[in-house]
C-alpha cells in the first residue's frame, strides 16, 4: 500500500486550520472519502481493462475512513481458472486439434491451454451444467486443477499501477479539498 500526501497543500492546510479549524477538518474528511472512492473506482477499471476474466468474483474494494484520512484496500484471489477467460471454441463438442486456445490479456494472442504435463485441454459439461476446462490425466479420468492464469488483483498490485492510483486519489484529493472547503464555508454542509 502507498501512502499519498496532498503535495502543496500543506501550507495551505496549516493556513486554514489556523483560521478555519473546524470548516478545514470537515471538508479535509470529506475530501479524503471523496478521493478514497475515486481510487476504488479506478482501480477496478485498471482490472477490468487488462485481463478478458468474466468472472463475478473481480477486484473488490474496501473504503476505510478515519478523521482525516482514507485509504483503499483491494482484495482478491490470485490466480483465476482458465475457462473465465475468453475460450475458443466457446461452447463444449468441438475437438480442435491443439485443445481449447485462451486469451488472458485484453488484445493478447490466443495460446493453446495446456495441462500440467502438456496435455491437450477440452471443454465438457459438468454436473450443473456449466461448462468447465479440463484435460485427461493417466487413464481416463478428467481433471481441471492447475489450469489457472494471472487474476485481476495481481493488474491493480503492479507497482506501476499502484503509484498511478496513487497519483490519481492525490490530484482528486487536492480538487476535492478545494471544493468541499468551499461548500462548507458557504454553508452547504454542517
Amino acid at each position: 500500500m502507498k501512502a499519498v500526501v496532498l503535495e502543496g497543500l500543506e501550507h495551505l492546510k496549516s493556513v486554514l486550520l489556523s483560521r478555519f479549524p473546524k470548516e478545514t477538518r470537515k471538508a479535509m474528511r470529506l475530501a479524503c472519502s471523496d478521493a478514497a472512492r475515486s481510487a476504488q473506482s479506478e482501480g477496478n477499471a485498471i482490472a477490468r481493462d487488462a485481463y478478458t476474466a468474466k468472472s463475478k468474483k473481480k477486484v473488490k474494494a474496501k473504503v476505510r475512513q478515519g478523521k482525516e484520512q482514507a485509504s483503499v484496500l483491494f482484495t482478491g484471489e490470485v490466480g483465476e481458472p482458465l475457462r473465465h477467460f475468453d475460450l475458443r471454441p466457446r461452447k463444449p463438442g468441438s475437438r480442435p486439434p491443439g485443445g481449447v486456445s485462451v486469451r488472458v490479456k485484453k488484445g493478447g494472442a490466443y495460446r493453446h491451454a495446456k495441462g500440467p504435463e502438456g496435455q491437450k485441454t477440452f471443454l465438457f459439461r459438468g454436473k450443473n451444467g456449466s461448462v468447465l476446462l479440463g484435460y485427461r490425466k493417466a487413464g481416463r479420468s478428467i481433471s481441471a486443477e492447475g489450469l489457472v492464469a494471472a487474476s485481476p488483483i495481481q493488474a491493480v498490485a503492479k507497482k506501476e499501477n499502484v503509484g498511478k492510483l496513487a497519483d490519481h486519489a492525490g490530484e482528486k484529493g487536492k480538487l476535492e479539498l478545494l471544493r468541499q472547503l468551499g461548500r462548507v464555508l458557504k454553508g452547504e454542509i454542517r
